[in-house]
């Protein structure tokens, strides 16, 4: 086997612990993050550390950091996009002069969500921003339980790596898997990256509950509920059975009802900052256009394809209403219900889209 060099695009948390992670691989011969700040690539380079984003892990030397450009990525290279879902299209449209045909796997939790004022402009799975940017590509997807200062030290979790061919994703598993850091092939390339939405949403509901102090029998039977909504959901664009129940959907979901976990944390502050806001327990004021973009990053998802869950299912519900006034008071400040529909109508216009092209790759390749 040839010796790998793998590029990770950003030096947040997750891009320096996957890092660590894979470099246990004795084929890895080297992993070059792409850092915009200068403190972090010279820290990394200088004292093999990130202390800004994973403090206290000390990082291999086989780790370089280097600018944030790509003219000098190499043509074999793996290229690793660690960025969240709203920072990916800004990368590959940097990438995209210099591109020249290097495998690309992506690590996103979300759906790419663009708002140019009060327009929705995508709604987009991570392969297919890659797509729209760069044209045909190879794509890989990597999904599952990982928190970075725990993967970043060693600690033995399974992810799953995901491509439209069972064959290159098992290919790809094999070659990158570590001891401690292990990757289960698939070809469900949509169940992965769905997974990464889906425990956000289900996360971003605990933590909503949470803020009730709930009974243990409680919490139990709403995690069932959530698992089971994301799970229809899922059946509805495609995901397999397999992919749900395996480390990609329900084990990251598992694993992400703790207060280690951003989304879980995000449903905590949400709903409180909602309370603060508001005078009546009924919560009145609705969310700016910022907040509902941070809301849906960290957690918020789509059920049904017809509305957004900003609360609980239930909660307040004698004081709240019906879900499509939910939408009306929380979706976005908009000054009438006809504004909120049309919206609506293009966020379901967006998904019939997606889906569609979808199913015919799906036939093109059977």
């Amino acid at each position: 086997m040839e010796e790998i060099e793998i590029t990770v695009v950003g030096a947040g948390k997750f891009g320096t612990g996957l890092s660590q992670a894979l470099i246990r691989n004795p084929w890895v011969k080297r992993i070059d993050i792409k850092a915009r700040r200068k403190e972090i690539r010279e820290e990394i380079n200088s004292r093999h550390q990130n202390s800004r984003y994973l403090k206290g892990v000390k990082l291999d030397k086989k780790i370089t950091a280097s600018p944030f450009r790509f003219d000098d990525i190499g043509e074999k290279n793996i290229v690793i996009i660690a960025v969240p879902s709203y920072a990916q299209r800004k990368v590959y449209e940097e990438w995209k002069a210099y591109y020249r045909r290097q495998r690309i796997i992506g690590t996103s939790k979300g759906i790419e969500i663009r708002i140019e004022g009060e327009t929705l402009k995508s709604l987009m799975f991570s392969h297919q921003v890659a797509e729209e940017k760069l044209g045909e590509i190879e794509y890989w997807h990597l999904s599952g339980p990982a928190f970075a200062d725990e993967i970043a030290r060693g600690k033995e979790t399974t992810n799953v790596l995901a491509s439209r061919d069972f064959y290159s994703a098992k290919n790809l598993a094999e070659t990158l898997s570590t001891k401690s850091f292990k990757l289960e092939p698939s070809d469900d390339l949509i169940g992965a990256e769905f997974a990464g939405p889906a425990k956000n949403y289900i996360a971003a509901a605990m933590g909503r509950l949470d803020n009730q102090a709930p009974a243990e029998v409680t919490r139990a039977t709403r995690f069932v509920e959530l698992i089971l909504e994301m799970i229809e959901l899922g059946g509805k664009i495609g995901v397999q059975p397999q992919t749900v129940f395996g480390p990609a959907y329900l084990g990251d979901a598992f694993l992400s009802i703790s207060p280690k976990s951003r989304s879980y944390r995000s449903g905590l502050g949400l709903l409180k900052r909602i309370k603060e806001r508001s005078s009546q327990p009924t919560f009145e004021s609705p969310l700016t256009l910022k907040e509902w973009k941070i809301a849906f990053d960290f957690g918020v998802f789509f059920k049904d394809l017809e509305y957004l869950l900003l609360l609980e299912p239930g909660l307040e519900a004698e004081n709240v209403g019906p879900k499509e006034k939910i939408i009306e008071k929380y979706l976005l400040p908009l000054p009438d219900e006809r504004e909120v529909w049309i919206k609506i109508t293009e966020i379901k216009r967006s998904f019939r889209y997606l889906f569609q092209k979808e199913e015919r790759i799906a036939r093109r390749n059977h």
